[in-house]
């Protein structure tokens, strides 16, 4: 069939052909015009749209030796657009519902949705807020084609509702690019332009997701570049305030996508991580995470940052320094702590026999057993000196 008689369905399925060529396609075509979707709904009036569905899909599967439809079309609308359906978008969830009650129709099937005609005006072209609002229910699997996409040259002359066989042939085209656009994972809301990837990895400059450490794991969102620029992420905020951009890194226990359950006392926040390859792996060098630092309730959030460096023969990092959650400042693994929560300066305990080396001048100890009321000493290269310059002994 060429432009001049072809339906949207069979265009439709010849792309799909056309990009699977070694693929066998059928077309499964159930067609009835002034429909509302109520003769879709269990219990709806006749004649009963879903039942026709039901019944033509199954004899098909039986026929070709099927299993499950690889996608369905739905084109439907305009009695609803006529009639100021109301609640539209939960009847089609609920067709969507029955659907996936068959063993044909997978959770995943992807639900390619027909927008109404936007040169016949309204109520025709409001529709298709109402279309793309339920494409938007699941945007994973569910899409909305525009057909404001095709000039007004592809509508009837006369009411503008209805395309000529050269628009249908273009309107397949476009349900074959949305039905790849759900093999991919990417969503784009139409109202708010909100970009979605629902599965997989989005990398920049290479062909494969890299795993970011020796254990596989592997980064959902990777730049892989060649020179400055190309391995460079930027964010620039323009506002006439003195706010600015923000960098979040957000943790919840919930096991889902969108949960807000509560974290606990020593949950990782999320960290940063510079890493190095040894010729094989990526190697970490240094940390900055943040964890929580005590019992958290609503509105109460104590929190620790860590820095963490790894030494020179070692392959992990080790905390190094610490800002606790009543902002003490703690060094050597939680061991020793610098600047306490009141800003004052802590020294390092030792005791007359304990002392370490003095070979690196200026260095200050607190010496718990020392004698009359001497506690701090000072190393001078060689000796520890109480502030009176005798040797600590």
């Amino acid at each position: 069939m060429d432009a001049t008689t072809i339906s949207w369905s069979f265009s439709d399925a010849a792309d799909y052909a056309r990009n699977h060529p070694l693929a066998q396609v059928y077309v499964v075509k159930i067609g009835h015009s002034g429909i509302p979707i109520s003769k879709w709904m269990a219990g709806g009036p006749t004649p009963d749209m879903y039942a026709a569905v039901k019944a033509n899909v199954e004899a098909a599967l039986l026929v070709v030796g099927g299993a499950k439809i690889a996608k369905i079309g739905w084109w439907q609308g305009e009695a609803d657009a006529v009639a100021g359906a109301t609640t539209y978008v939960s009847d089609f969830n609920s067709v969507v519902a029955r659907l996936r009650g068959e063993t044909w129709f997978d959770y995943t099937t992807p639900i390619i949705i027909m927008g109404t005609s936007v040169p016949g005006g309204a109520p025709y072209s409001t529709f298709n807020i109402t279309l793309a609002q339920c494409a938007a229910e699941e945007p994973d699997v569910r899409k909305c084609v525009f057909t404001s996409q095709l000039p007004a040259s592809l509508w009837d002359t006369g009411t503008h509702v209805h395309l000529i066989a050269e628009g249908y042939y273009q309107a397949g085209l476009l349900s074959s690019k949305a039905s790849r656009a759900v093999q991919q994972k990417f969503f784009i809301d139409p109202f708010t332009g909100q970009y979605t990837l629902t599965g997989g990895n989005l990398v920049k400059g290479f062909t494969a997701a890299l795993a970011i450490n020796a254990t596989g794991t592997v980064a959902g969102f990777q730049i892989h570049g060649i020179d400055a620029g190309s391995s460079s992420f930027a964010i620039f905020s323009n506002q006439a305030t003195a706010g600015s951009g923000t960098l979040a890194l957000v943790k919840s226990r919930g096991a889902v996508a969108g949960a807000n359950t509560i974290v606990q006392n020593a949950d990782s926040l999320g960290q940063i991580t510079w890493r190095g390859y040894d010729g094989a792996n990526p190697i970490p060098a240094v940390t900055i995470s943040a964890s929580v630092d005590g019992t958290p309730g609503a509105n109460d959030m104590p929190g620790r940052l860590a820095f963490s460096t790894t030494a020179d023969g070692a392959a992990s990092a080790t905390e190094r320094l610490r800002i606790d959650s009543t902002g003490a400042l703690i060094h050597r693994n939680n061991a020793q702590v610098v600047v306490d929560a009141n800003s004052h300066l802590n020294f390092r305990s030792y005791t007359v026999a304990t002392v370490p080396s003095a070979s690196v001048a200026g260095q200050a100890i607190y010496v718990s057993n020392g004698t009359s009321n001497k506690r701090m000493a000072i190393s001078d290269g060689t000796n520890w000196r109480w502030p009176d310059g005798a040797i600590v002994s």
